[in-house]
């Protein structure tokens, strides 16, 4: 198991690498007052995040599945990750339809998924 897992992590360095820089690029926007990051920053630290997101999007849209079992967990991480994402948004509108404010990007997203995961299927039916 040990070797199966410096194996897998070899050979999926960069992947793990840029999406921790995402991650921490993410998450340094949780500053709500902006103490520690002033406006230059932000601004700095929003386009790293684009771009850090883009190269993480390229590495996952060229990702190829050896065999079966490795499709059943890229399928398996997809449906988590959608699910789990979906989820937040949903959260997100609720709390926010209690508050009676609810951000047009919420609805947005959460649109933008459920079109995303209807046109997939419908064009994987067709090409099927």
């Amino acid at each position: 198991m040990k070797f199966f897992m410096c194996k897998f992590f070899k050979e999926n360095i960069y992947e793990f690498g840029i999406a921790v820089v995402l991650i921490i690029l993410i998450v340094s926007f949780l500053d709500p007052f902006m103490l520690w990051m002033p406006s230059n920053l932000a601004m700095f630290v929003l386009l790293a995040a684009l771009v850090t997101f883009l190269l993480f999007a390229v590495f996952v849209w060229q990702e190829k599945a050896r065999d079966e079992r490795e499709e059943y967990h890229r399928m398996l991480a997809s449906r988590v990750g959608w699910l789990s994402g979906a989820s937040v948004v949903m959260i997100g509108l609720v709390v926010q339809g209690l508050q009676h404010n609810i951000d047009s990007w919420l609805v947005y997203a959460l649109l933008v998924m459920v079109m995303a995961k209807l046109a997939t299927r419908v064009y994987v039916k067709i090409k099927k």
